[in-house]
């Protein structure tokens, strides 16, 4: 496989490519689709802040 990126790809671009083995499905391994099942139509997406930098009571500080 290239690294040649493509504008379009077709069903022969396909032909060698297994969607069980490599794409899997939703909360199994490979987990390409989410680590829930349901994901992402059951739960929304978080974003959450960067914690772990310098001190514990730095970062305590930080979120008050």
């Amino acid at each position: 496989m290239s690294d040649e990126r493509r504008t379009l790809y077709t069903a022969e671009d396909l032909a060698q490519w297994d969607p069980q083995r490599q794409l899997g499905a939703p909360g199994e391994y490979p987990y390409t689709r989410g680590p829930h099942a349901s994901m992402y139509t059951g739960r929304l997406w978080t974003m959450r802040q960067y914690a772990g930098f310098g001190t514990a009571a730095a970062t305590n500080e930080r979120f008050r």
